[in-house]
């Protein structure tokens, strides 16, 4: 089966709340995503509503046939799109920050064993989260992928990180693992 992600809130329409993503994929690539979080590696953050989804038989069992439902939250935009910003307004330390974390991921990938199946700039996402909330959640928690999301804390609009640069952290974050499998 071909990987179907909808977008959508599965509650009620609240600003305050993260545009849940669904995610229909393999198990096997389900497994993997969830090792990559385990460990670590910064990608799309799993939200426990997948659970209940995956429990209830009659909510997209259509889609259900030795597949898994994956949620997960909205977490940024694609690196691409932020990089032709950094470039276009002369931001070349964040730029190669960015770069940096990518390449980061990238080799945590391997060291782990995992092929993505199709990394490229557009499975790449960039969401900025306040310093100060960001710093005291790696220190006493240390997985990015487990910080709770708060608009008040985390963008994923650069145009608000350009605003106060000095206020944001830029976290990047491998998507899209309808492909991904241990190797």
């Amino acid at each position: 089966m071909v990987n179907q992600t909808f977008f959508f809130k599965i509650d009620n329409i609240d600003p305050a709340k993260p545009v849940t993503l669904i995610h229909v994929l393999p198990n096997k690539s389900a497994a993997v995503w969830l090792k990559i979080v385990e460990q670590g590696i910064p990608a799309a953050p799993i939200s426990q509503e997948g659970h209940r989804l995956n429990q209830s038989p009659n909510k997209l069992k259509h889609f259900l046939i030795g597949d898994k439902v994956i949620t997960s939250r909205f977490c940024g935009v694609a690196m691409a799109d932020v990089m032709t910003l950094l470039e276009k307004n002369g931001l070349f330390d964040l730029y190669a920050t960015i770069n940096r974390q990518k390449e980061s991921i990238v080799k945590a990938l391997k060291k782990a064993n995992i092929n993505h199946g199709h990394l490229h700039l557009g499975n790449f996402v960039v969401e900025f989260i306040k310093k100060d909330y960001y710093h005291q959640w790696m220190q006493e928690n240390g997985n990015i992928n487990h910080i709770p999301f708060t608009r008040e804390k985390s963008t994923s609009n650069p145009v608000e990180y350009l605003a106060q640069p000095d206020s944001y952290e830029a976290v990047v974050r491998v998507i899209d693992f309808d492909l991904a499998k241990e190797v």
